[in-house]
């Protein structure tokens, strides 16, 4: 699914899970990193925050506040 602005969109419904939605939005964020050849280290480093805290979303165990889900969104390109 593409979102407006051409990367793919992370939506939450009521048939998917907080864990399915968590593990969804880090997959589009590995992907979209993939997609620019930026390591997660250096998405951390733009994005000022810690490397584990971009681990830890591509991984799927948190899903950072909206803000935070742009700024990596607008490091990489895309917003």
């Amino acid at each position: 699914m593409k979102a407006r602005h051409g990367y793919p969109q992370c939506v939450a419904s009521a048939d998917v899970t907080a864990a399915e939605d968590a593990d969804d939005c880090g997959r589009v964020l590995r992907e979209l990193r993939a997609i620019k050849h930026v390591s997660a280290a250096e998405l951390a480093a733009r994005a000022g925050v810690s490397e584990q805290d971009v681990a830890e979303f591509e991984a799927g165990r948190i899903i950072p506040p909206r803000p935070a889900f742009s700024t990596y969104l607008r490091v990489l390109g895309y917003a």
